[in-house]
């Protein structure tokens, strides 16, 4: 049964891709955020080492246990890149061109700070 329900997740998730344009952009992030949510699949430990805290805070344990999680399950970290990029890298052509070029350096929005 579970198989069953796997192969129905991937199938609409196919289908979301296919109505997608498939942009240089769109492309970049897919790609980036299969190739890290594959890394978690095939090398399940890869995080361990990154955040290794042993105090006895148990605030800062349970925070490192949420970030475990996090980076552990390999759709959730996917997404979590796909969404970061989707967020970051701009939408056409000339305002990455912009932004290579240093240019428009004053456009940034910065959330929650009032001149």
């Amino acid at each position: 049964m579970q198989v069953f329900l796997y192969s129905t997740i991937a199938v609409a998730g196919i289908r979301v891709l296919g109505l997608i344009s498939f942009t240089r952009r769109n492309r970049f992030i897919l790609t980036a955020a299969l190739g890290v949510g594959f890394i978690d699949i095939v090398q399940p430990s890869w995080f361990d080492q990154i955040l290794d805290y042993s105090g006895s805070n148990i605030h800062l344990q349970g925070f490192e246990q949420g970030l475990n999680l996090i980076v552990e399950t390999p759709f959730i970290v996917a997404a979590v890149i796909a969404v970061f990029l989707n967020l970051v890298l701009p939408k056409d052509r000339s305002a990455m061109v912009r932004m290579m070029r240093g240019e428009g350096k004053n456009e940034v929005l910065v959330v929650g700070v009032e001149e």
